[in-house]
C-alpha cells in the first residue's frame, strides 16, 4: 500500500512539473501563442444558443396518444409480479373505459400478463385506432373485472 501511495505521489509531482513547464517555458518558445489562442477561442456572444427543442419540457409533458397508445403507464408489482397501472392520462381511451391508477393488469385479450415482460405487454396493448382490447383488471376491494378498451 505504501509503495502504491509513493508511486502516486511521484506521478502527481511529475504532472505538476509538466504543467509548470508548459506555463512557463512554452510561452517563451512560442511568443504570441497565448494571444493567438485567446483570439481563436469562442467569444461569450458566439456561444451557441440552445435549440428550440427542450428535453426537460419534452419529459414534463406526456406523449401524444397515438393509435397504439391506451394512455396508461404501468410498473411491475413487487409482490405479485403483475403489472400495476401507475398513470392513466385524462381523456385517454383507458380513462374513458374506467381504468384507474392502482388497478392490477391480470390479462390482455385473455392472455395472463404475469409471464410477460414490459415490452411484450406494450406490444399487446398496441393496436390501430378504433380496435378493441380486452383487459382483466383487479381493483383493491372490488375483485377482478373485464374492461373493454377502444383504442
Amino acid at each position: 500500500m505504501l509503495r502504491f501511495l509513493r508511486d502516486l505521489v511521484g506521478l502527481m509531482a511529475g504532472l505538476a512539473t509538466i504543467a509548470a513547464f508548459g506555463l512557463t517555458v512554452l510561452p517563451k518558445l512560442q511568443p504570441g501563442l497565448l494571444p493567438r489562442l485567446q483570439a481563436e477561442a469562442p467569444q461569450p456572444d458566439a456561444i451557441p444558443q440552445p435549440s428550440a427543442w427542450n428535453p426537460f419540457q419534452a419529459l414534463s409533458q406526456p406523449p401524444e396518444l397515438g393509435a397504439d397508445n391506451l394512455g396508461i403507464r404501468f410498473k411491475p408489482d413487487q409482490g405479485s409480479h403483475y403489472p400495476k397501472i401507475r398513470e392513466v392520462r385524462a381523456g385517454s381511451p383507458a380513462h374513458q373505459a374506467g381504468l384507474q391508477v392502482g388497478d392490477t393488469l391480470l390479462s390482455i385479450d385473455n392472455e395472463p400478463t404475469v409471464a410477460l415482460n414490459a415490452q411484450e405487454i406494450r406490444d399487446r396493448l398496441k393496436g390501430d385506432a378504433g380496435t378493441q382490447v380486452s383487459l382483466r383488471v383487479a381493483r383493491e376491494g372490488e375483485g377482478s373485472r373485464e374492461i373493454l378498451v377502444i383504442r
